[in-house]
């Protein structure tokens, strides 16, 4: 967990990639600031010329109010600007950095972190950070300026008087300093609260179908309306410690204002002070007052705006996905070969364990294996999703750390057998395989995937919306879509997970067509356990606990192999 002075660095580093607008702001604020000294010192020479009977030039002291009043209304304004300025592009910056971060965060992260807390580090947090940069920031690194202006004028109008007046809020600095540690602390916890419930939000609305079908309605609102609850109970108790910091400002600015009509009234008698020296000190004490119950104020926010930034900056700060600089493989090598790897998502679990095998170019491997024997763990490996704790993959003769990460992923087409798709038209999605790909070419990939036929007689055609997560198409046709998003990459690397299997009898059959065609010439590894799949593969590699423990063609894993046999005899019943 890192310190406020480290989350407040990081956080100004952004504020100082706009220091025209916070200089702005801060120019604007001592001329602000000049406006309200020069305001209490007119004032205090009309009083006094007035008590003397010697006021003159009463046209311009009118024309000199009115140009203090528009030259701080004009600061004002230019602060204000220039400050929500600031905080939109640090904002912006802050999120696109952020959503270009989740890109690229290693798998094992984001499969650590519900979506929901990520999604309230992105909104809820981030919008804490910019309203903070806008209403606070500015105004915490101006309002010393504005001090060191009202503490200057005051000083020099009676020492005295300002040492009796300043007394309650230097009194108050302790109590109020301790309040916003625990204040901190309220704000972290709530804000974990309130990601909680974006997260059982989440789950609930993606899980509604079973969430229908197995009657949980009651259950669920009752432990979302109890998570709000406690959500509510914290923010209450965490306001009152806020509320109780800015009574004591309250009450020390009351006590400054009491004492300066009390010890300046006597002074007036005593000839230390005159009328027009009483009057503008205390015209311009309660200003004074004021910022410093601001800057109090501020501090509050300041330790929940921290706590804001610490989540998101957590986001910003992870680990990206290592990469490596090679771009292209040796032509000579294999496609694919893992050596003796080992990989574990658990530790103490393993998945694999010394898993070795080889994909020469251009031919169609099937693995087979019990179910969580780490077929598919293979092909997330392959794609860099996940690293290996031991051994090594070569992709064309390259290390798998030494390649860059998105030149060897734009030479593999993956289809998972959780095919996902966006919330955009159908054929937007198909399109993701190529982005810029023309209308024909999308159809063709339609077309080879035997999804061209369903398509055709949706209400839009290939303009028709998917759905979150294609939840407007079925199983069968959102797994078409997929294969066909992999024909139109054309990738030289073809990796199938179970790719048809959502698909009913006859549309497999036909995909299947289409995949063999597609497989033709590139290499391809597919987990499969349809019995075509593995029958037509060059070679099959068969799994167990974790090892490949057989290589072959059918015909020689049938003849002398000892788990093959099994699981085809499993497969065939």
């Amino acid at each position: 967990m890192k310190t406020d002075r480290e989350v407040l660095m990081q956080l100004l580093k952004y504020a100082g990639r706009h220091s025209r607008f916070i200089l702005l702001a801060l120019l604007a604020g001592a001329l602000c600031a000049g406006c309200g000294v020069a305001g209490s010192e007119l004032l205090k020479r009309v009083v006094d010329g007035l008590s003397a009977g010697t006021l003159t030039g009463t046209g311009s002291v009118i024309w000199m109010c009115a140009g203090i009043l528009a030259a701080g209304a004009a600061s004002a304004w230019a602060a204000r600007y220039a400050s929500g300025s600031a905080a939109t592009k640090l904002l912006q910056e802050v999120k696109d950095d952020a959503v270009l971060r989740i890109t690229r965060m290693t798998s094992e992260y984001i499969a650590k972190n519900h979506s929901g807390e990520i999604l309230s580090r992105l909104t809820d947090d981030a919008n804490r950070v910019s309203n903070f940069v806008q209403n606070d920031l500015i105004l915490m690194i101006r309002n010393p300026f504005l001090l060191l202006f009202y503490f200057a004028y005051l000083l020099q109008l009676n020492p005295p008087l300002f040492l009796i007046c300043i007394a309650p809020a230097v009194l108050c600095l302790p109590f109020g300093a301790s309040l916003t540690t625990k204040f901190k602390a309220g704000s972290r916890a709530y804000m974990q609260y309130s990601a909680d419930v974006i997260s059982a939000s989440v789950d609930m609305v993606g899980g509604m179908e079973v969430v229908k079908s197995c009657c949980l309605e009651e259950t669920l609102l009752a432990d979302y309306r109890q998570s709000v609850r406690e959500m509510t109970d914290m923010a209450i108790r965490n306001d009152g410690n806020q509320y109780k910091g800015r009574a004591f400002w309250i009450l020390s600015g009351t006590l400054s204002s009491i004492l300066c009509l009390v010890t300046g009234g006597w002074f007036c008698m005593q000839g230390r002070l005159t009328i027009g020296g009483l009057v503008a000190f205390f015209s311009l004490l309660p200003k004074m007052v004021e910022v410093i119950n601001d800057m109090a104020n501020r501090v509050f926010n300041s330790k929940a705006a921290l706590a804001a930034a610490e989540r998101v900056f957590a986001i910003l700060n992870t680990p990206v996905e290592p990469t490596g600089s090679v771009c292209s493989g040796m032509e000579a090598a294999p496609a694919i070969e893992f050596q003796n790897v080992s990989f574990s998502y658990e530790e103490g679990t393993p998945v694999l364990d010394g898993a070795s095998f080889k994909v020469p170019r251009g031919k169609v491997m099937a693995v087979v294996g019990a179910s969580g024997g780490g077929k598919s763990t293979l092909l997330r490996l392959l794609c860099g999703f996940y690293r290996p704790q031991g051994g090594r993959i070569l992709v064309e003769g390259v290390a798998l750390d030494e390649w860059n990460l998105e030149a060897l992923r734009s030479r593999i087409a993956y289809v998972s057998q959780h095919a996902y798709l966006f919330p955009a038209s159908v054929g937007e999605n198909i399109a993701m395989g190529r982005p810029g790909a023309d209308a024909a070419a999308i159809r063709r990939a339609a077309e080879a995937a035997n999804a061209a036929g369903f398509i055709d007689e949706l209400p839009q055609g290939y303009d028709t919306p998917a759905g979150e997560r294609g939840s407007r198409l079925s199983g069968g046709q959102i797994q078409r879509i997929s294969i066909a998003r992999a024909i139109l990459k054309d990738a030289p690397i073809l990796l199938l997970d179970e790719a048809t299997s959502a698909l009913d009898a006859q549309a497999e059959t036909q995909v299947q067509k289409a995949l063999d065609e597609l497989a033709r010439g590139r290499t391809t590894l597919v987990v499969a356990h349809r019995l075509s799949t593995i029958r037509n593969a060059d070679y099959i590699a068969v799994m167990d606990q974790g090892r490949v423990v057989e290589i072959g063609t059918h015909e020689e894993l049938m003849a002398r192999g000892r788990v093959y046999p099994k699981l085809y005899a499993l497969y065939t019943a």
